[in-house]
């Protein structure tokens, strides 16, 4: 058995896409999941499963959601190396944890259009590609800042959702 980790987009936020995680973890153990765990309301699944191609459980947890809460919102999953090496990696040695996010994405996009994004970037914020993510730090906090999961995804084309990085670390220690 190894752990994933699956993160839904968009559920909980301004009061739509309303799913109670203890719901939601029923939904994911009938699915055949174990050792199955949500972390605060914004989606965060942490569970225990045979190994399998990542789009096998976001597919799986996309069409059961969809299927019993009539929802669409994207999924994207990873395992626990992954988010050990995303939290491992990052790029900033000395700033304040606090305005530090990881936006994780669907699958790599077009070099050229991750390019043309980083090009545009302005401070104080700072983006910096990772595999798959997107680290992003806005020193004047994420209300004030362009730099969006909607502009992300407009102009990248890939679907993402960002997590901040106490989640992040705390979704990598309840994975143990």
């Amino acid at each position: 058995m190894k752990s994933y980790i699956a993160l839904l987009r968009g559920v909980n936020v301004s009061g739509k896409n309303i799913i109670r995680m203890n719901v939601l973890l029923d939904l994911i153990t009938q699915l055949g999941f174990t050792n199955v765990q949500t972390y605060i309301q914004s989606g965060n699944i942490i569970f225990r499963h045979d190994e399998m191609p990542l789009d096998f459980f976001e597919n799986k947890i996309h069409a059961a959601i969809k299927n019993n809460f009539g929802i669409d919102v994207p999924v994207i999953a990873m395992d626990r190396e992954y988010l050990g090496r995303i939290i491992s990696g990052k790029p900033f040695a000395e700033v304040d944890e606090s305005k530090l996010m990881v936006t994780f994405l669907a699958h790599q996009p077009e070099k050229e259009k991750v390019d043309a994004i980083l090009e545009i970037i302005n401070p104080p914020d700072i983006l910096i590609q990772g595999n798959k993510a997107f680290y992003l730090y806005c020193p004047e906090g994420f209300g004030k800042t362009r730099i969006t999961n909607n502009f992300l995804e407009t102009k990248l084309g890939v679907s993402m959702t960002g997590r901040n990085w106490k989640t992040c670390n705390r979704l990598f220690e309840m994975t143990v």
